[in-house]
This record gives C-alpha cells, sequence and structure tokens, in this order.
C-alpha cells in the first residue's frame, strides 16, 4: 500500500484506491492528488474492508473486478457496516453501461468513474459528493491553454516560462492519462472476456465427460444383463439334460 505524505498544514480529504492493477492505482492517485487528496491504495477487497476502518477515508475508489472477493461484494459488506454507511463509494472500473450503473447503485455505490474518463469527470463526481477542497482549480481553468506568442509577450512581465507552459503540460498529461486507461480498461474487458469463455469451455468438457461416462456405465451395464441372459438358457439346457438322463437311467433298470 502507497500513502501519499501530506505536504500543507490544513486537512486533506483521504482517499481509498482499490484495485489489483499497478497501473490503475499509479494513475488515479495521481489525478486525486492533485486535487488535493492524500491517498491510500490497496489491491484487494478484503484489505480495503480492513483499510476503511484503520484509514477512516471520506472516500473509496472500488474496483469491479478483484481477485477474491468482487468489487460489488465489498461494497454491499461496507454498506452493512455502522462505520462506513455513510462513507462515498465510487465504482472505478471499465464497465460503461446503464445496466452496470443500476448494478452499482442497488449495491450502495454513489457514483462510477469509468476507467477511461478523464480527470474532469473525476472532479465532476467529487463535487457532486461535496468532497472538492476549495483550492481546486475548476476545469475551465485547467483547460486553457496559452499561445506561445502570448507567452513571448508575458515574458516582460515576469511571467517565466513554467507557469507559462504550465496549463499545455496539464493537458497532455491529463491525454496520457486517459490514453493509458483507455488501454487498460480495453485489456481488462479483453481479460474478462478471456475469463468467461474459459469457464464455458471448462463447462462443456466437464459436461462431455460425465456424459461419456453415463454412456460407457450404461454399456458395462447392458453388457452384464446380456450375459445374465445367456448363461439362464445354458443352465437351463443343463438342468434339462441331467433330468432326461436321470429319467433314461430310471426306465432302463425298471425294464
Amino acid at each position: 500500500m502507497v500513502a501519499v505524505i501530506q505536504s500543507n498544514k490544513t486537512p486533506r480529504r483521504r482517499a481509498l484506491v482499490v484495485d489489483d492493477s499497478r497501473i490503475a492505482r499509479h494513475v488515479l492517485t495521481s489525478m486525486l492528488d492533485r486535487l488535493g487528496f492524500e491517498v491510500e491504495t490497496t489491491d484487494s477487497a478484503e484489505a480495503a474492508l480492513i483499510c476503511v476502518s484503520v484509514y477512516r477515508p471520506h472516500v473509496v475508489f472500488m474496483d469491479h473486478l478483484l481477485p477474491g472477493m468482487q468489487g460489488l461484494d465489498a461494497v454491499r459488506r461496507l454498506r452493512a457496516r455502522p462505520d462506513a454507511a455513510a462513507l462515498c463509494i465510487v465504482m472505478f472500473t471499465s464497465q460503461d453501461g446503464e445496466l452496470f450503473a443500476d448494478v452499482a447503485r442497488a449495491a450502495g455505490a454513489d457514483d462510477i468513474f469509468v476507467k477511461t474518463a478523464d480527470s474532469s469527470a473525476l472532479e465532476t463526481i467529487l463535487g457532486q459528493l461535496d468532497l472538492l477542497p476549495g483550492s481546486v482549480r475548476t476545469p475551465a481553468e485547467r483547460g486553457k491553454v496559452v499561445p506561445l506568442r502570448s507567452a513571448r509577450q508575458g515574458f516582460g512581465d515576469g511571467l517565466s516560462i513554467e507557469r507559462l507552459l504550465e496549463p499545455i503540460l496539464d493537458q497532455h498529461r491529463d491525454r496520457l492519462r486517459q490514453d493509458l486507461l483507455s488501454e487498460f480498461a480495453i485489456l481488462e474487458r479483453y481479460e474478462e472476456r478471456m475469463r468467461r469463455d474459459m469457464m464455458l469451455r471448462i463447462d462443456a468438457m466437464t459436461r462431455r465427460a460425465i456424459a461419456s461416462i453415463d454412456r460407457t456405465m450404461a454399456e458395462q451395464q447392458r453388457l452384464q444383463e446380456e450375459r445374465r441372459t445367456r448363461r439362464k438358457p445354458a443352465w437351463r439346457g443343463v438342468i434339462a439334460f441331467v433330468i432326461a438322463l436321470g429319467l433314461g437311467l430310471a426306465a432302463g433298470l425298471i425294464i
């Protein structure tokens, strides 16, 4: 688990990021840190349930697919706990359909942050949850791009090139994060599809194996029945021969 050290004097909002991908944890941690949050991370739902009690976060970003306990199950458990009933929970997932959104809200999630979304969507969600610090710049302020011609004109006013290029660098950084999360979301969906296909194949192989065993057992029972059927006439013939032989001998003795 990685903690972002508090650097300013005012208390910072605390966020817990739960994801089994180190890349996803790093990207979201960076975005939250720029928004003024202190961030703790964990890679499993089981560890998150413990961390909530110790770390006392203001918001939890819970991944959907996790090793062991799944994200939605962890959300249901948190909502059943008195110490986390009022906790803000946001699903951090590559699932962006309305069906999943309904399922997540029914489990107790407050909102969904799709992994392919940019930082402005994250700010919107945190703003709706009343979790944004007052010093955070608005998306409009962060999205302003200063042309290079204006930068040259501003040098005489005492503006540094770092300050003038900051909006451009912010935009490039956000685009790189978005591209990285987009690629990760594609890989996550591919992994989920492969997992589902593997389970279907295992189920089909199991069914075929069971059917083959049933056919083998039925064939063995049929052969056993045939053997028993063949043995009965043979014994009857032997018994009839013995009886006839006995009668013949008896008749000879009488004569």
